[in-house]
């Protein structure tokens, strides 16, 4: 499978998980802590594999293995700790935080990269970054008020997310058609 195709597959798999929350977010039941589970070890896959994919592209293969392996932590964080609501909130968001953290450094790590990179694509990895550390802390913040409302947003997020990388999809389409 060509890497853009596992990037689509990864913003897909997002989007499907943030439209199962946002739909089951004020009747949440055990499924969907099962459902991040496997999404989140689906795309620690895919990320890991497109990781691997692109060693002739450093900075790539890093990004996509510390998506992978973050996303396994995840995997692993929801199924020991995830035995409430608050806390499958609690472990989502703080890994959603870290997430953020690292989609910001990696989006300043590209702009001092040597190899020339299209300026849309700094910029949509600045939104994905900017979007999930704030998007996740507006969550566990609100997950003290009200948690099916920390898990609607958090499903707009998650959606929001997927669609991003559908567009990182899109873009790394385009540069391999590019020639040189």
């Amino acid at each position: 499978m060509k890497t853009n195709r596992k990037i689509l597959a990864i913003g897909l798999l997002l989007l499907i998980a943030g439209i199962t929350t946002t739909i089951m977010s004020f009747d949440p039941s055990q499924i969907l802590k099962y459902i991040f589970i496997g999404v989140s070890l689906a795309v620690g896959v895919l990320g890991i594999a497109v990781g691997r994919q692109s060693k002739k592209n450093f900075l790539r293969s890093k990004y996509y293995w510390w998506v992978g392996l973050i996303l396994f932590g995840v995997a692993i964080s929801l199924g020991i700790w995830a035995t409430t609501l608050s806390g499958f909130i609690n472990v989502l968001g703080f890994f959603l935080i870290l997430l953020g953290i690292i989609e910001f450094v990696f989006a300043q790590q590209i702009l001092v990269y040597a190899t020339p990179t299209p300026w849309r694509l700094v910029g949509l990895k600045l939104v994905i970054s900017a979007i999930t550390a704030t998007g996740a802390a507006w969550i566990l913040t609100m997950a003290g008020i009200s948690a099916n409302i920390a898990l609607l947003f958090m499903g707009v997020l998650f959606a929001l997310v997927g669609l991003a990388f559908v567009q990182v999809s899109r873009i790394a389409r385009q540069l391999e058609l590019v020639p040189g």
